[in-house]
């Protein structure tokens, strides 16, 4: 979409971190397509959410910004931002760290208030909504976010009515993926009974329901292989027969998603999930909870197989059927695989463009 006027964009996220985090991943990604079309993207990672208190964490604090100046950090190893794009890493979320800019962006419910607190030199406010973040805080205070004087974004049709039931109005801009780093290597034909799976610890992620679903499926299958990858260290539970990669960089993603005849999704809510996408380009059949993210753009018998969140005997039941099934896998592979191609960052960003005109 060409657009004439550059736009200097602000996005807030919640803290430092360098482990992959699909929300920062989505932030990275807009900034990326941002910078390549002409605007000025400028990222703000905080030490802390609020400032500390005393005159010498004060002074602490203000030297922050001046020492990353002099000794930049690169906190951000797993993800290849563009060098364009200005980080900041912030001694906290108040607005004297930051640039004037035109538009700031709220990344979470824990940084909404501070964007919807900061001067009109910082350009219009606006709430990219990834998720309904209950997990992560008090549903009343989680919930009041919304009704900030904030144009929202939601990245899913259920955040949308979700607003729309709160009285609010918002924007949907869909995803992409990352064609540059996930793609098809292997044929989804006669792939090895190999079965593939995100795990976190956070509980909204139903990953034991998923670990139980996959111990019950290599009782049907004793050939059965089973990759997990994850950012936490390996849980001491983990049947030692599976295998678990931490911290895989996307190369590793793509060779076990390419390795994979299948991917196992049990979350029981997401906003609009990365893994299965990832997997379904790399040719792998997903088998899912039928949570309302994935809803967004799965469809059930023709790109991929869903049962109910938690019911994880009815999701072993769906991995043993497609697994013992090699038809009717890669007609559900090939189906997701030529499905997915239509989710760009090129198109997501054309909208998120869109939206900022609207608004500016």
């Amino acid at each position: 979409m060409a657009n004439s006027t550059s736009y200097r964009i602000t996005f807030i996220l919640p803290h430092v971190t360098n482990l992959p985090i699909g929300g920062y991943k989505v932030v990275y990604e807009f900034s990326n397509e941002l910078v390549k079309r002409g605007h000025r993207v400028c990222i703000v990672l905080p030490k802390l959410m609020a400032p500390e208190s005393g005159a010498i964490s004060e002074f602490k604090s203000s030297l922050r910004p001046l020492k990353h100046k002099l000794r930049p950090l690169k906190l951000v190893t797993w993800f290849e931002l563009d060098p364009r794009i200005e980080v900041v890493y912030s001694a906290d979320l108040r607005e004297k760290w930051m640039e004037p800019s035109d538009f700031v962006v709220a990344t979470s419910w824990r940084t909404a208030p501070w964007v919807a607190g900061y001067s009109s030199r910082m350009g219009k406010k606006m709430y990219l909504v990834q998720h309904l973040e209950v997990f992560g805080g008090p549903y009343d205070d989680v919930v009041a976010t919304w009704k900030l004087p904030l144009h929202k974004m939601v990245i899913a049709k259920w955040l949308a009515d979700f607003a729309t039931s709160l009285g609010e109005t918002s924007s949907t801009i869909r995803l992409g993926v990352d064609f540059d780093h996930f793609g098809l290597d292997k044929p989804m034909a006669n792939r090895a009974r190999q079965a593939t799976m995100l795990y976190h610890d956070n509980y909204i992620k139903g990953c034991w329901d998923g670990i139980h679903a996959l111990e019950l499926a290599k009782e049907q299958m004793p050939d059965l292989k089973v990759v997990l990858f994850g950012t936490p260290a390996r849980p001491g539970e983990l049947p030692r027969w599976m295998e678990y990669v931490q911290n895989a960089s996307p190369s590793q993603l793509r060779e076990i998603y390419n390795a994979s005849g299948i991917l196992v999704h049990p979350s029981w809510a997401e906003g609009w999930p990365m893994p299965p996408a990832e997997a379904m380009t790399c040719g792998a059949a997903v088998v899912a909870a039928a949570n309302p993210g994935i809803m967004d753009y799965l469809k059930p018998g023709v790109t991929g197989l869903t049962c109910r969140p938690t019911y994880w005997t009815e999701l072993a039941a769906l991995i043993t059927d497609v697994l013992s099934d090699e038809p009717k896998r890669l007609a559900l592979a090939e189906a997701g695989h030529k499905d997915i191609l239509q989710y760009t960052w090129d198109h997501a960003t054309d909208v998120f463009l869109k939206v900022l005109e609207c608004q500016a």
